[in-house]
């Protein structure tokens, strides 16, 4: 259908309407990109808010999953979202009720992931069931079931493979009185959920990910403790390395280093262990003893080029050092007091920062550079020997340290850039609650750390910025109610976006989203650049053989361009833009396929930031057209959208 407006051919309509509105956008304020837009709300958790926490925030290439939990006792849905309150909607379980499902586990988060991996809980039945979203109804799917061939069956540990690899998991099955263990994998898809390997008398325990393999150790009925590796097939599923008998030794996963696994060694019938270095050709090293075994029980480890430092924690601590060899394993430092609060270690230029105690200062965080000499207290954040604290957090450009909400009155917070040899001391305000006990990290954005903290002003919260080399601080937005520790873990970054739980007046805990404008479009090889040119548009796909990637970008006209996926000369997918302002507000999209694959095309306004994302599942043609895409009016800053209040009818 052409809408027209006179007898004017529509082609000079369009030629005519294209460069009023190229010569009208070039006049308009163009908001630079960069600028702060201010938070949005996208979560609605009806009907009862406070009973519903959003507790993993899962990203995946189609979308936000994020999980939730109740409080006390009560089942919680999982959602789906792309950033907009509106899209924002239960994930929906085929033959189940959502209420009925709570989640125990999520194995496999990520943006190059098509889908997310859920094990969850049914209250209904009291059993454990896998399941894989891609988080619309039809991409949810029942991989297995607690009750199935006639028996029971757990899971145990889970490994994810690096490179959008299979998720690896352990199972218990009780059928028929009869006890059995084994080693399972899945893609997120039936055809690739399959059995790796029996282990009859032993559950497969240690189990990790290191790169494209999963290793872990298994004992056989003989009780012959040996090594395993896995990359996700039967045919790389082996053993290898030496073996030990498990009526002598246990055998625990310390670490990997990347060029080994640090592995502790001790005795059923009580003495020292010994810290072993497996390597990749199987080679074993004795590193170091220790007399308690349970010094090395999940110690604190930080990887840096050629060496690897951890904490020994009991009744005393010591800090340790190690290449992979004996001669090169050696303890830097005795630290002062009660080694069980000596954790939380991090690689930092060629040393390392941890938190320590000592008699003067109590619980604060230390540095190191590898020598005894250079072992020292890094800041003071509380006056006195404080018990409680510090919590250190890492991001992108240094340490956030602060305290950890129990720190009396004069605590304080501090930024430690990388590379740098002190720290800076933050300016907070300091109101009814201390100046630096709230400073939690939420995510980093254009060269901005983000965290929150205490307002300057009357609220109780505040989402502030920091500048990474001066550690100079900003309040952006103010909150009535500070976050507790347990919502802080959900905070994340996904795309261009970060996300957190906060409340505002009237409205309970929920999702915000704070980004950055966009920059103005480009075209580049995988970007379309469409009306005006004011839309960027991309297309990331998945084959049927599970093989992903972004489309190729070809423009045709102003508003309309093509994609192609695996040929230049065979082109999978159409899209065209469409200004209907003038008749509801809005921009109006279409898409066409020639492909029958999965993808996700992704329209984003770099006028109002605004964004939206249509998704096709495989094995559909799916040709779509949505005439209130994007609004014309910028959701978050005011933007008037003059160009097209004054733009002719749409051309179809």
């Amino acid at each position: 259908m052409r809408h027209r407006l006179s007898s004017t051919p529509s082609c000079s309509w369009k030629l005519w309407a294209r460069l009023f509105l190229i010569a009208v956008a070039l006049l308009l304020p163009w908001p630079a990109s960069g600028e702060l837009l201010s938070p949005q709300r996208v979560s609605d958790l009806e009907p009862d808010p406070e009973e519903v926490i959003p507790y993993r925030f899962c990203p995946t290439r189609g979308g936000l999953i994020f999980v939730t939990r109740q409080p006390y006792f009560g089942d919680s849905p999982t959602f789906r979202t792309d950033g907009r309150i509106e899209s924002t909607t239960a994930v929906q379980f085929p033959g189940e009720e959502p209420s009925q499902l709570s989640n125990e586990g999520v194995a496999a988060c990520g943006e190059e992931r098509t889908r997310a991996l859920l094990f969850m809980d049914n209250s209904y039945t009291g059993s454990s069931d896998v399941w894989s979203t891609d988080g619309s109804a039809e991409g949810t799917i029942q991989l297995l079931s607690a009750f199935d061939a006639g028996g029971f069956h757990t899971w145990g540990e889970q490994a994810v493979l690096a490179n959008n690899g299979p998720i690896i998991f352990t199972r218990s099955d009780e059928v028929n009185g009869t006890s059995t263990n084994s080693l399972w994998r899945t893609d997120g898809l039936p055809q690739g959920t399959l059995e790796l390997l029996a282990l009859p008398a032993s559950y497969p325990s240690n189990l990790y990910a290191s790169g494209d393999r999963a290793y872990f150790v298994a004992t056989t009925s003989s009780q012959r403790m040996s090594f395993w590796e896995t990359d996700g097939t039967l045919q790389g599923t082996r053993e290898y390395g030496p073996t030990f008998d498990a009526n002598i030794d246990s055998i625990v996963f310390v670490h990997d280093t990347g060029e080994y696994r640090m592995l502790l060694r001790f005795p059923r019938t009580g003495g020292a262990a010994t810290l072993l270095a497996l390597h990749h050709s199987g080679a074993l090293d004795a590193l170091a003893e220790f007399p308690l075994p349970g010094a090395l029980f999940n110690p604190p480890t930080a990887d840096l080029p050629g060496r690897t430092y951890f904490l020994e924690h009991g009744s005393s601590a010591r800090l340790w050092s190690t290449d992979g060899s004996a001669a090169g394993t050696f303890v830097v430092a005795e630290l002062p007091d009660n080694g069980f609060d000596a954790y939380a270690l991090f690689g930092f230029g060629t040393g390392v920062v941890f938190r320590a105690r000592d008699a003067l200062h109590g619980l604060e965080p230390w540095i190191s550079d590898g020598t005894a000499a250079g072992t020292h207290l890094l800041a003071d954040l509380c006056a006195g020997p404080c018990s409680f604290g510090p919590i250190i957090e890492s991001t992108p450009y240094g340490l956030l340290m602060r305290g950890d909400g129990t720190l009396p009155t004069g605590s304080k917070a501090f930024w430690l850039p990388q590379g740098a040899a002190a720290p800076i001391e933050l300016a907070l305000p300091c109101g009814p609650e201390p100046c630096g006990r709230y400073a939690a990290y939420v995510g980093a954005l254009d060269d901005r750390v983000f965290f929150f903290g205490p307002s300057s002003g009357p609220a109780a919260s505040a989402l502030w910025s920091l500048e990474p080399t001066s550690g100079s601080v900003r309040q952006e937005t103010a909150f009535p109610a500070y976050p507790i520790d347990e919502m802080l873990p959900f905070a994340g970054r996904y795309r261009d976006s970060l996300y957190f739980l906060a409340e505002e007046d009237g409205v309970e805990l929920e999702i915000w989203r704070l980004r950055l404008h966009p920059p103005p479009c480009a075209d580049t090889e995988e970007t379309l650049c469409l009306a005006a040119p004011r839309f960027s548009v991309r297309v990331d796909w998945r084959d049927f053989a599970g093989r992903t990637g972004s489309g190729h970008a070809t423009p045709l006209t102003a508003d309309t361009g093509y994609f192609w996926f695996f040929d230049d000369a065979n082109v999978e997918l159409t899209v065209k833009v469409v200004d209907g302002t003038a008749f509801n507000g809005h921009y109006w999209v279409y898409y066409g396929a020639l492909s029958n694959v999965e993808y996700w095309i992704t329209v984003e306004d770099t006028v109002t930031g605004d964004s939206k994302q249509y998704h096709n599942p495989l094995g559909q043609f799916g040709s779509f057209g949505d005439i209130e895409a994007l609004p014309a009016e910028s959701q978050t800053l005011g933007i008037p959208a003059a160009a097209s209040a004054l733009s002719p009818p749409p051309v179809l």
